[in-house]
């Protein structure tokens, strides 16, 4: 087996869960199952897994008795389900998306997915929108919502507390009577605040938020206090908050660093609590890291490398379990303290070895290195430079399922330069907001990748005649922008890139607060915009794209690809059909696998001398 096949075949493990008594450790196994081109997920307990093949979710119960999980029943719709003898314990017609123990272990709460609004009945009837949030990528038009349940476990009663939502997130029992949850309500504003609900059904709200500012993540306290993870929609960081009788206040307020949650490819864990103990992840020098500190505490102390990824996390009873991933390795399951893992997929060893670049501070742009094994050590190597998304994602060496083109290059001898420019996530207020002051997206961050490029070229690590850009999403737009202005580079390759700022803002899933907290001023964006400069394009480009992509449609490949040809661009479309945004990662193994191979064949192709 090829090394790309090798990584996405890993075993990942992720979402760990302590008994009670932390005596015991449940998680997700995820890996490619490439015979039947799916992922394949189980629900592992020591040595022990569920036979899957979409097995989620574990939970134990209040006093550790029971164990139970989300499983697909014989009709495709996700149910929990006990484990080991597979017994349902919900019913429900419509998925399950996530469920919480009571208290007293005798009911459950379940988020249920169901169909939001009223569909389209004939060939000729509209879809009929009335607010902002009238699309979302992986659905379009065919919006869903959540509804939250509560279920009997002795009887099997359901009873519905919250009426279906565009979106209710994350759970938390705050007694055996009383829940919190987050949610919008209003559909008119990209808003979501904190509620509390009972078992009648009555709703109250605990923050009352901007119409910017967004809540997830409850924990209950034990003074009857909620946690959450919350902040401004846009260029401002998360940051953790208490909630209770005498009002808000942020934890943890000397903390310079974003609070990871874990969403679809930011890294990150929900918050927890043991005793007086808070322990989350934040984002330090493109890693997210785990970090404790007191209920009173002003800053938290952290407690994992800064070179390890850390994906989940959970504290019961003084024990500390967490995934994570690392430089060799795709995931582990271990407890804090303990140098053997509980579990591991298996270490790679990869075809480079790891550099870190200066921080902010220094004057130079931070991020990372990672050098071929198999170039020549005395002289200057093919570069390829490799943009995040977001902008406020980042990028760190720890060895993931994605990014399959980065293997194939350097086992080919080149070096991989991973630059975090102004905007990246890791390197405090300033940096992660570094764009607003010179108008927002696609701005000075062309500027930080070129000065990055330069030092490389000048350190003698370059061959200036060998560099190469590629990158996805908001790094689509970047190296599109990079290839515009500059034609030093000899291949490039992006995909999923918002080429045309104007329309995207208008166009997209998330227009209305990318537009009005990210993107900038609407005409100067546009006049940033790499597709009113893509007839000076010099650069052979490869560009790629779902068709079903909602966040960044697929029109904006083809404006970028149509203009390419127009300049007399050697150029390539890839459009994979039925793919949504994050198909690049999430998406089929056999189409993370083709796009490793078809970004690493286009820039050899068009650098070789």
């Amino acid at each position: 087996m090829d090394l790309a096949r090798q990584v996405l075949s890993a075993a990942v493990p992720a979402d760990p869960v302590l008994r009670p008594d932390g005596a015991a450790v449940a998680c997700t196994v995820t890996r490619a199952d490439l015979a039947h081109d799916r992922w394949d997920r189980r629900v592992r307990v020591g040595d022990v897994e569920t036979d899957g093949p979409a097995d989620r979710h574990p939970r134990w119960s209040p006093g550790g008795e029971t164990r139970a999980f989300i499983r697909p029943d014989h009709t495709g719709v996700d149910q929990v389900v006990r484990w080991p003898d597979g017994r349902p314990l919900t019913s429900s017609a419509h998925p399950v998306r996530q469920f919480a123990w009571s208290p007293t272990g005798t009911a459950l709460a379940v988020l249920v997915t169901v169909p939001a609004g009223t569909r389209p009945t004939g060939s000729g009837a509209p879809h009929v929108a009335s607010s902002p949030a009238y699309l979302r990528d992986g659905e379009g038009r065919h919006l869903s919502a959540s509804a939250l349940d509560v279920v009997d476990l002795a009887t099997g009663d359901v009873r519905r507390l919250v009426q279906p939502q565009r979106s209710i997130g994350d759970i938390a029992w705050l007694d055996p009577a009383t829940l919190a949850f987050t949610a919008p309500f209003d559909e008119h504003q990209w808003r979501w605040d904190l509620w509390q609900v009972d078992l009648d059904g009555r709703l109250v709200r605990r923050t009352e938020h901007g119409p910017w500012e967004r809540a997830a993540c409850p924990v209950a306290l034990t003074d009857g206090s909620v946690l959450y993870a919350g902040g401004e929609s846009g260029p401002a960081h998360t940051e953790l908050h208490i909630v209770g009788p005498d009002g808000r206040r942020r934890l943890f307020p000397e903390l310079d660093r974003n609070i990871t949650i874990g969403l679809p490819a930011y890294p990150g864990a929900r918050p927890v609590v043991d005793g007086a103990t808070v322990w989350c992840t934040a984002n330090d020098g493109g890693v997210s890291r785990l970090w404790s500190g007191w209920l009173h505490d002003a800053a938290p102390i952290p407690r994992t490398a800064p070179t390890s990824v850390v994906t989940g996390v959970d504290a019961r009873a003084g024990q500390v379990a967490l995934t994570e991933a690392t430089t060799d390795t795709p995931g582990r399951l271990r407890r804090l303290g303990d140098i053997s893992p509980l579990w591991s997929a298996d270490t790679v060893d990869v075809p480079w070895t790891v550099h870190e670049l200066a921080g902010p501070g220094s004057g130079e742009v931070p991020g990372w290195l990672l050098r071929s094994r198999h170039a020549a050590d005395d002289a200057p190597a093919p570069l390829l430079v490799d943009l995040h998304g977001g902008p406020h994602n980042v990028s760190n060496v720890a060895l993931v399922p994605g990014n399959l083109h980065r293997l194939h290059l350097a086992l080919a001898g080149w070096h991989i330069l991973l630059p975090n420019y102004r905007g990246s996530d890791g390197y405090g207020t300033a940096w992660y907001r570094g764009l607003e002051a010179s108008g927002g997206w696609c701005s000075d961050d062309v500027g930080d990748v070129l000065h990055a490029v330069d030092a490389a070229v000048t350190d003698g690590i370059a061959d200036p005649a060998r560099l190469a850009v590629t990158g996805y999403s908001y790094g689509g737009l970047l190296a599109a922008a990079l290839t515009a202005t500059d034609h030093r580079f000899r291949a490039a390759a992006l995909g999923g890139a918002p080429v045309d700022l104007r329309a995207f803002s208008a166009s997209s899933d998330l227009g209305p607060v990318l537009c009005a907290r990210e993107v900038g001023d609407p005409d100067a964006a546009d006049r940033r915009a790499p597709i009113r400069r893509v007839g000076e394009v010099r650069t052979p480009t490869l560009v790629f794209h779902g068709a079903d992509d909602r966040r960044v449609p697929v029109s904006q490949a083809d404006q970028w690809y149509q203009g390419l040809v127009h300049a007399g661009v050697a150029c390539e479309l890839a459009v994979y059909p039925g793919m949504p945004h994050g198909f690049v990662t999430a998406g089929p193994p056999s189409a993370v696998l083709d796009i490793g191979a078809r970004i690493a064949s286009w820039l050899q192709r068009w650098t070789t001398p």
